[in-house]
C-alpha cells in the first residue's frame, strides 16, 4: 500500500511540475509483501538513508523508536543495537533473511555493514509479520532485517555499473563498486566490492578533576577493511494449468567476504595527576559466509522455503585469536488450509564451534565447545476481513559437547498477537510473545569469567497500540511492557580483577513508542518527513545501563529535479551508566544535527554530509567521547 502510494505522489509532482505536459510512464513494477497490521515495523530505504546522512546501518537504527545504539566512539568503534531495553542478544540481526549469528559473545557488529549496497533496513518488535517463517525468525524477541539491493534493469540494458567514492572528516577514503548483470529473463547477479581507510583520529574536550577543561586527541581509532559481494538469484515458473495451479517460486544465492584491521580507542579515563599511556589494542577479523534461499510454490495449498549457510568467522585481538563457524539449515511450510486460515510448520538446525589461542595455560583447559541446536515452529493465523489473529510455538533444544561443557536444554516459547481494522486507516493491536536467550560461548566457557552452570535468560513482551494509514500522514503508538528473568550478567568475585557470569534479578521496562510519518508534495517539491518518540521506565526491577527515559529522532527528505537534501536529529536524555542512579553515574543529555544535500549531474550524483553541525560534545557510552562537527563527500556515477 505504501509503496503504491509513493509511486502515486511521485507521478502526482512530476505533473504538476510538467504543467499541461503528458508524464509517459512505460513501466511500473511494484513489489510488496503482504503484512499483517498487528506486527509493528519500522523501515527506512535506501533514498532516506542516503539523505539522512547514514553512513552504515548503526547510523540508520538511530532513527526508529525504541533502539539503543551502543557505539564506543569513532569510525572503528564497536556499534550494537539494543531494542525495548532487552539487551542487544535479544535483537536478531537477519541478511537477506538468514540470520547473522556470532556463538561467542552474541552479539552482531552493525558497524561493518554500509549501506553502499541495501536496499532498505527493517526492525520488527515481535515477529516479521507472516508466519511463513524460518523457526529462527521466530526466536528473537525483536528482527533486525537488512535487505542488499537486486538488480534492476531499464528496458533493452543487460548491465549495470555503479562507482563511488567517499571522503572526508578523519583522513578517510571510501571506494566502492557494484556490477549487475542479467544472464536471462529469469536470472540476474551482482557483484560488489568495497573499501575503507580512516584514520579515525579527532580532538575532544572532556573535563578533568580540578574544574577545568582540556582538549585530547583521540587515537587509536583507524579502521581499514575490505568487502567482496557476490549474488544471484532467479524465478521458478512451471505452468501447470489454470492460473491457481500454477507453481512459482524464486532463488538467491549469496558468497560474503569481509577483512578488516582496527584499532580500538579505549575509554578516557583521567584524573588532574593522572598520566595514562595511549592505548594500543588491536583487532583483525576475517569472515567469510555463502547462503542460499529457494522459496516454491507447488500447489495452491503448499509452498515450501529451503535455506542453507555455512560462515567462518576468526578475530584477533591483540595476542588472542579465536575462530567460529556455523553451519545452519532450514525448512518451512506454509498449508493455505482455507481462504482466510494458514498455518505453518518449520525446523532449523544450526551447528556452531569455537576455537580459541589465549595462552598455553588457557588453551588446555578450553573446552574448545560445540553446539547443537535445534528450532521447531508451529504457527497458524486467521484472517477474518477486519480481525486478524496469528499464533505460534517454538520449541528449542541445545546441547553442548566438549571438555567439562554446560547441560543440554529445552524450552517451549508461546507467541500471539491479534489486531482489529477499525476502519479502513485506523487499526489497532496487541502482542504477547515469550523468548529465550541461551548463553553464549563466552558466557560459560570464557577463562575466568564463564560459568558453566547458568541458565537461559527469559524475557516476556506485551504490548498494544493503534496505527493510521492516511494518504498523506502515517502515525502509531504503541506501549509495551517487557520483563526479564534470570538476566545474565558479569559481577565481581573475591575482588575487582576476577568477575564471573552469574544469573541476577529481574528486570521490567515500562514505555511507549510513537511515531509519525508527513509526506506531502508543494509544486514539485516532494517532501518525507519521520518523527519518532520513545518514552522507557525501568524503575522496577534491577537498574538498566544506558537507558534513557525519553529520546527521539526527527528526519526530513526533501527531493525535486535533480535536486536532494536531508535534515536528521537525534535526542537522547539523561541515563546512567550502572547501579544506583547516582550523580557519579549519570550522562547528560545530548543532541546532535546532520544535513546533506545532494545533486545529479547527468550520469552522476555529487553530495556533501555533514554530522553533528553544532560541534556537540556528547558520550554514548561513559568515557568514550564521540567526534565533533565532520563532514564528507561522496561521489557516485552510474551507467
Amino acid at each position: 500500500m505504501e509503496r503504491s502510494f509513493l509511486l502515486f505522489l511521485a507521478i502526482f509532482c512530476l505533473s504538476a511540475a510538467a504543467g499541461q505536459s503528458v508524464v509517459r510512464v512505460d513501466s511500473v513494477v511494484i513489489s510488496a509483501s503482504r503484512e499483517a497490521r498487528n506486527t509493528v515495523m519500522q523501515s527506512l530505504d535506501n533514498e532516506q538513508l542516503t539523505a539522512l546522512s547514514s553512513g552504515s546501518v548503526a547510523e540508520a537504527m538511530r532513527h526508529f523508536s525504541g533502539v539503543r545504539i551502543k557505539d564506543y566512539g569513532g569510525v572503528g568503534g564497536m556499534k550494537t543495537v539494543d531494542v525495548h531495553g532487552l539487551g542487544s542478544q535479544h535483537t536478531g540481526v537477519f541478511y537477506d533473511g538468514i540470520a547473522l549469528g556470532n556463538a561467542q559473545n552474541g552479539v552482531v557488529d552493525l558497524g561493518r555493514f554500509s549501506l553502499e549496497n541495501i536496499a532498505d533496513v527493517r526492525l520488527y518488535n515481535g515477529s516479521a509479520g507472516s508466519i511463513f517463517l524460518s523457526a529462527k525468525q521466530l526466536a528473537s524477541s525483536s528482527g533486525l532485517y537488512i535487505e542488499p539491493r537486486k538488480p534492476q534493469f531499464s528496458e533493452g540494458k543487460t548491465n549495470n555499473f555503479r562507482g563511488s567514492i567517499k571522503g572526508g572528516s578523519f583522513a578517510t577514503i571510501n571506494p566502492a563498486t557494484v556490477w549487475e548483470r542479467r544472464f536471462s529473463s529469469r536470472v540476474s547477479g551482482s557483484v560488489s566490492a568495497e573499501g575503507l581507510y580512516s584514520s579515525g583520529k579527532y580532538r575532544f574536550r572532556y573535563a578533568r578533576e580540578g574544574g577545568w577543561d582540556t582538549v585530547g586527541m583521540r587515537t587509536n581509532g583507524d579502521v581499514r577493511f575490505l568487502r567482496i559481494e557476490a549474488s544471484a538469484m532467479g524465478n521458478l515458473h512451471h505452468e501447470g494449468g489454470n492460473q491457481g495451479s500454477q507453481k512459482t517460486g524464486e532463488w538467491s544465492a549469496r558468497a560474503y567476504f569481509y577483512a578488516s584491521e582496527r584499532g580500538y580507542p579505549g575509554a578516557v579515563i583521567k584524573r588532574a595527576e593522572d598520566s595514562v599511556p595511549p592505548p594500543d589494542d588491536r583487532q583483525g577479523d576475517v569472515s567469510f559466509f555463502a547462503q542460499t534461499t529457494v522459496r516454491q510454490r507447488f500447489t495452491s495449498f503448499y509452498s515450501l522455503r529451503a535455506q542453507a549457510k555455512a560462515a567462518w568467522d576468526g578475530t584477533r585481538y591483540n595476542s588472542q585469536r579465536f575462530r567460529q563457524s556455523e553451519f545452519y539449515l532450514s525448512a518451512a511450510n506454509l498449508f493455505d488450509l482455507a481462504r482466510r486460515w494458514s498455518a505453518s510448520l518449520s525446523a532449523d538446525i544450526q551447528y556452531n564451534t569455537l576455537a580459541a589461542e589465549i595462552s598455553p595455560r588457557v588453551d588446555e583447559l578450553f573446552p574448545d565447545p560445540r553446539r547443537l541446536t535445534i528450532f521447531a515452529s508451529a504457527a497458524t493465523a486467521l484472517d477474518l476481513r477486519k480481525v486478524n489473529i496469528q499464533a505460534s510455538v517454538l520449541w528449542t533444544a541445545t546441547r553442548d559437547f566438549g571438555k567439562n561443557t554446560a547441560s543440554q536444554k529445552g524450552i517451549f516459547s508461546p507467541s500471539v498477537s491479534a489486531s482489529w481494522s477499525v476502519s479502513q486507516s485506523l487499526s489497532v493491536r496487541a502482542m504477547f510473545k515469550k523468548t529465550m536467550r541461551l548463553p553464549t560461548f563466552n558466557d560459560l566457557y570464557y577463562n575466568d569469567l564463564g560459568n558453566r552452570s547458568l541458565r537461559p535468560e527469559f524475557a516476556v513482551q506485551w504490548s498494544a497500540g493503534a496505527e493510521f494509514l492516511g494518504t498523506f500522514l502515517t502515525a502509531s503508538v504503541d506501549a509495551y511492557i517487557n520483563r526479564v528473568r534470570d538476566k545474565i550478567v558479569a559481577t565481581p568475585t573475591a575482588n575487582q580483577f576476577s568477575w564471573t557470569m552469574l544469573n541476577l534479578g529481574k528486570v521490567e521496562i515500562r514505555g511507549v513508542d510513537a511515531v509519525v510519518e508527513p509526506r506531502f508534495c508543494i509544486a514539485n517539491l516532494l517532501i518525507k518527513s519521520r518523527l519518532s518518540y520513545t518514552f522507557q521506565d525501568a524503575s522496577r526491577g534491577d537498574a538498566v545501563p544506558y537507558l534513557p527515559r525519553h529520546s527521539g529522532s526527527f528526519g526530513a527528505v526533501l527531493s525535486w529535479p535533480k535536486w536532494s537534501a536531508g535534515w536528521s536529529a537525534i535526542f537522547t536524555g539523561i541515563r546512567y551508566r550502572i547501579g544506583s542512579q547516582t550523580v557519579m553515574n549519570r550522562l547528560d543529555a545530548w543532541h546532535t544535527h546532520d544535513v546533506s544535500v545532494g545533486r545529479e549531474l547527468g550520469k552522476a550524483k555529487i553530495s556533501i554530509h555533514i554530522n553533528n553541525i553544532f560541534n556537540r560534545r556528547y558520550e554514548v557510552v561513559r568515557w568514550y567521547p564521540m567526534p565533533g562537527t565532520n563532514f564528507k563527500l561522496n561521489l557516485t556515477i552510474s551507467l
